[in-house]
This record gives structure tokens, sequence and C-alpha cells, in this order.
């Protein structure tokens, strides 16, 4: 009852006393301020979210800045070279350290950044090099540093506070907490900073692997009746690379997960499957992690090491947080590192749900600028709810279920879209090949066991980005997307997923 009490009267005093205007709260020492337009979420802008209570002064809060580049022309013209056949630059890609000397941040803009966030109470983390910069610090310190006030929010239609993200009738993400307007900075880093993420609780990545009980007309070479390595080594005719020696040796794929991994099942994998995982744990910020998902990022580790023995596996172990922080700061981690050739994503975000965290779209985008630079290869899921990305139970926007949408990191650019197939594999005289294949789809109305996941149960994510599409803001080159049926009505010049299939399911042997 007393705690209740002190509850009552701390919001109470909350509601009647909101923080001091950001004029006045940013006005000392800075010599005139800036907004960060955009981060306050739509539904608190918009009024359908209404303020629950504030967060406690000393809740800890961790954000990350997106940095601009010194030179955004000279970058781009980088990546155009080092991907145009007929440019002397072609495949001359860059290291880590030389893309930061060239096209990153001011250094000195940097460490002047930094030093005003320490006067301001705020821990500042090592700067990388990347576009971005880690910080932590108090709600009340944030608050002030910032002219924001930080508060919990829920829809204005309900009463009760909501503990999970909450979504309105306009498809307006509710968030958990976030400020209540746009935070403002010194107008010495207007041209530096160019977002703030992580001061709204909105979203997280959702894992794609899905675990169901095999039928029993399925394979039973592989563990618990998937196909084994040879069988899926026979049908994408993988054996005459193995022949020529091709086994992944030297190769460092970086392969980020949101929850741990099974090290017990990876070594049994490994023992039945013939092959000797070498595995290199990353942590990557507060990455304590959750055991949801730990399907998901086993399984990532053993189709990878059963089908490339050879391979260096880096597993980036990140927090799974709803505010985009661990995400961005896991791709960031493999910038940084610069050693990755291939660059593994299973866990994804739908488009509609990402956009309404400002910065999050445009600071990934970014990073994955400067891994192609890099030469890094980004392969990610395409997702498992079919042309209704957001409609993933798991995922933190149902409400959102009947919205066409792909899912990010997929429909970047950048990225190599991987859809799933249902593989049937012929077998003669021991040797396997593929018979045929059909996109994967578990349609919930003659599937009820599907029917937990997508608007129209499980099925292989793909569709029409609405973030990128030629001459949008970001202006990538859109003129490699041809093909038969890709230049259409439809299309319009967008970003369209998948770019190639492979198989996703347990799937039939013949």
């Amino acid at each position: 009852m007393r705690a209740l009490l002190v509850v009552l009267v701390v919001t109470l005093f909350a509601l009647m006393c909101p923080p001091l205007p950001a004029a006045l709260v940013t006005a000392s020492g800075l010599g005139g301020a800036v907004t960060i337009a955009g981060v306050v979420p739509v539904a608190v802008r918009e009024g359908l979210a209404m303020r629950d209570m504030m967060l406690p002064a000393n809740t800890d809060l961790h954000f990350v800045l997106g940095l601009s580049s010194r030179n955004p022309a000279g970058f781009d013209a980088a990546l155009r070279a080092v991907y145009d056949p007929h440019n002397p630059m072609y495949r001359h890609f860059l290291a880590a350290e030389t893309i930061t000397t060239r096209f990153g941040p001011d250094p000195a803009q940097v460490q002047a950044l930094k030093q005003w966030l320490v006067s301001q109470g705020l821990h500042p983390q090592p700067w990388a090099g990347s576009m971005l910069l880690d910080v932590r610090g108090t709600a009340a310190r944030v608050s002030t540093a910032f002219g924001i006030g930080m508060w919990r929010y829920r829809p204005a239609a309900q009463l009760a506070l909501k503990s999970a993200v909450s979504v309105d009738a306009a498809n307006r993400i509710v968030p958990s907490f976030a400020p209540d307007r746009d935070p403002r900075v010194p107008s010495q880093f207007s041209g530096l900073i160019t977002s703030i993420v992580g001061l709204q609780g909105t979203i997280q990545p959702v894992a794609q692997a899905v675990a169901h009980a095999a039928p029993a007309a399925r394979p039973r070479r592989g563990p618990a009746g998937g196909y084994d390595p040879a069988q899926i080594a026979g049908a994408y005719d993988f054996k005459p690379l193995y022949a020529a020696g091709y086994h992944a040796a030297n190769t460092r794929v970086a392969i980020v997960e949101f929850a741990p991994y099974d090290p017990a099942d990876i070594r049994a994998y490994d023992t039945w499957a013939g092959v000797n995982s070498t595995i290199h744990n990353i942590a990557v910020g507060d990455s304590t992690g959750s055991h949801t998902g730990s399907i998901e990022a086993t399984l990532d580790i053993e189709l990878l090491s059963s089908t490339a023995p050879g391979a260096t596996i880096d597993v980036y172990n990140a927090p799974n947080d709803a505010t985009g922080v661990g995400l961005l700061d896991a791709y960031s981690a493999v910038v940084s590192a610069g050693n990755a050739q291939v660059l593994g994503l299973t866990w994804v975000t739908c488009e509609a749900a990402a956009l309404q965290i400002k910065g999050l779209v445009p600071d990934e985008h970014a990073l994955f600028k400067q891994l192609a630079l890099l030469g890094t290869t980004i392969v990610s899921a395409t997702g498992d709810a079919g042309a209704y990305a957001c409609s993933d139970s798991r995922g933190a926007s149902t409400s959102l279920a009947s919205q066409p949408t792909v899912n990010l990191p997929a429909s970047d650019p950048y990225s190599l879209a991987v859809a799933a197939t249902d593989l049937t594999v012929r077998t003669t005289s021991g040797v396997s090949a593929i018979g045929y294949e059909t996109a994967w789809s578990c349609n919930a109305t003659h599937s009820p066991a599907c029917a937990h996941t997508g608007f129209k149960g499980l099925g292989s994510g793909g569709g029409v980005s609405t973030v990128f599409q030629t001459g949008d803001t970001y202006g990538d080159d859109m003129s490699w997307q041809i093909g038969p049926g890709v230049g259409n009505k439809f299309s319009g010049g967008a970003r369209q997923v998948p770019d190639v299939a492979i198989s996703g399911s347990s799937g039939i042997s013949i």
C-alpha cells in the first residue's frame, strides 16, 4: 500500500509539473540549440498515446546518436566504383580504418560531442569509428541534457497500462516509453547528429526459425526428419565445389543473434555431421540474452557449419531490446571489426514497424553501405509471414496484420534477400539431386498448425518495399533489379524481395 501511494504521488506530481521547456533547459552553456526532429513517436504527436507516468529518474537508458559522414558524395562515389566492373577500382574494397579516415564523421567534432555529453552527466561509450555513438545515462540526466521529459505511455482508448507494445486503430504503434518532445542539442552539433535512436520502446527483431514436427512421409536422414548436408549439397550442386577443395576455408562469416545458442546441441550436431565448428563469441552491449529464439541461433550455426565446414563463424550476440539499439550496435560491431566476408541475418523487423522509430532505418542503411564498401556480402532472410510481414504473432505489431509489407533487413538494397522453398530431393543410386521446388507456404485455412503465424498462415516472405525505391532519399541505384517479371506496373521502381530462394522446410524425399 505504501509503495502504491508513492507511485500515485509521484505520478500526480509529474502530471502537474512537467519538465521545463526545452528552450529553458538547454539554454545553459549551449550558445543556442537545434532540434533533432521526429524522435517523438507518431502516436504521441497525434495524441493517440496518453502519458501514464514519468520514467523513474534513475532509469538507465541506452541510446545511439547517428553521425553524418564528412564526405557523403565521396563515400557514394567510392561505393559505386568498387561494384562497377568497368571501373579500375572494381572489387578493391576498403579497410574499416580507411573508410573511417576518408568518410567517417569528423573525429574532432565527435570528441567535442563526447565532452558535452560528459558535461551533462551522460556516459558516451568508446567510439569505434562507425556512424554511431553509443551513450548511456539515467532518465533524469537524459531529460535535462536534451530538454525532454521521458514518459510511459498507453493507448488513448484504453485505461490500463500495457506492458507490451500496443497498436491503435490507425496503425500507429503506441510506445511503452518515449520522450514528450523532440530532443535539442547544441547548435554546433547540428551537422553532426542525424538521429537519436533508443529513447522509445517500440519493436523487437523476430526470429525466423519455427519448430514443427516433420510428417512421417518426410526424410529421416537428418535430425528430426530434415535433410542432411549431403542431400542439400546434392540438390544445389555443391559437390563439384567440395571436390575442387572449396569448403569455405579462410572465410569469415558473421552472424547476428538476439538470443543465445545451445552449445550442447551444436556439439551433438557436429558429431553427427562429422564437422568441427570454429565459433567465436562476441558480446555486444548488455547481451545477457534470453532463451527465446535460441532455436534460431542454434539452427543458424548448424546449417552454416555443415554446408561450409571450413568457415570461421563469429557469433555477435546482442540484446533483443525494444528500442532498436541492440540491432544497430550489433551491425556497428561487425563494421568496426571489418573482417567478415559474409554477414548472415535471420532476425527481421517489418518495414511498417521499423519506420515508426525515427532514424532506425537510415542508421541501419548507413551501416550496410559501410559493410558493402568493406566487401561484406549481407545475406538476410525474408521472413515467414508471406506478404504480410507485420502479422507475425511473435512480433509486436500484430494489428498491422492485413497491411502488405516486407521485412528489413532483407529489403535493404545492400542485402541479398533469401526466401524459403519447399524442396523435393530425388535420390538415385544413393546420389541426391533436386527433384522439384516450390515456394514454401502453409495456408492457415488448410493447416491449423500454421495459423499461429501470419495473416494467412506461414509463408516465405516477399513483396515490394515501401522504403527503398528509385528516386528515394537514399539515392540507391535500383537498375540491377532486372529479369523476367521484375519490371512491372506493381513494382514502380521499388526494391523487390526475394532475390534468391533455398530450401527452408523439412521437404519431401522421393
